[in-house]
């Protein structure tokens, strides 16, 4: 879960939240969510000490970490939504790593929380993935030894694909064993019928 930057007197002002009833409705949001950590980063100069204060009383506990930015390219002036900024003339407001917003900050948590559905279908890919590694190892059977490298090298491929695309937490982890059944397959005919393979 992300927050995006806030400035708290806009939100006070709007809602009717002081700083403090903010991030103790943040932190509750966050809770129900499946969050157990949070973490919030602010400025270290002197616009943001009210800030600083304001998540040390909410529980937030300060740690020695330095975070480094760079302005990679200028913005023409007269772009939406840029200005100057310290930091240099026709910078955005939104990358200059000299910005200044009073109160303002990012939140971010750590969530244990899967969806049900995504769970069973890492569960399908995974099992089914290792049915197909079977048939990859089975292929020494008919194959000669150079294709059931081949094959081997190419299932591991897979699972390394699979495992980003689950940690990305993308659906698509389930064309993974059907590509390897596909390529296990088209392999092994091709091998049985042109190059001649025989059990």
């Amino acid at each position: 879960m992300h927050l995006r930057t806030f400035r708290a007197g806009d939100l006070e002002a709007l809602l009717g939240l002081t700083g403090r009833a903010l991030i103790e409705a943040t932190s509750a949001a966050m809770r129900a969510a499946g969050c157990v950590v949070a973490w919030a980063s602010t400025g270290g100069d002197d616009a943001h000490a009210s800030a600083r204060a304001a998540y040390a009383a909410g529980g937030f506990t300060p740690l020695p970490t330095v975070f480094y930015s760079r302005v990679l390219q200028q913005v023409p002036r007269g772009r939406p939504g840029s200005r100057d900024v310290p930091g240099g003339p026709g910078l955005s407001a939104r990358s200059s790593p000299l910005r200044t917003r009073r109160a303002g900050a990012h939140s971010v948590c750590m969530t244990t929380r899967r969806q049900p559905g995504f769970v069973l279908a890492i569960v399908l890919a995974a099992v089914a993935h290792l049915v197909a590694g079977y048939f990859y190892l089975a292929s020494g059977l008919m194959a000669p030894l150079w294709a059931v490298v081949l094959l081997l090298v190419w299932w591991a491929v897979l699972t390394v694909v699979g495992v980003r695309l689950v940690q990305r937490r993308s659906y698509l982890v389930l064309l993974v064993p059907v590509v390897a059944a596909v390529s296990w397959f088209g392999l092994m005919s091709f091998g049985g019928q042109v190059l001649g393979w025989t059990p």
